[in-house]
């Protein structure tokens, strides 16, 4: 019953992890190119 009462909220957990790592990647990815480009 634990893992059923888990499932609901892990579910709701994904949505949100999803846009932060998008957030992340795409701010780690614009500083990567920029860094690469200032260097060069």
């Amino acid at each position: 019953m634990r893992t059923a009462s888990a499932a609901p909220p892990a579910r709701t957990i994904p949505p949100r992890a999803v846009s932060l790592d998008a957030s992340e990647e795409n701010r780690r990815g614009a500083q990567r190119p920029a860094r690469r480009i200032h260097r060069t």
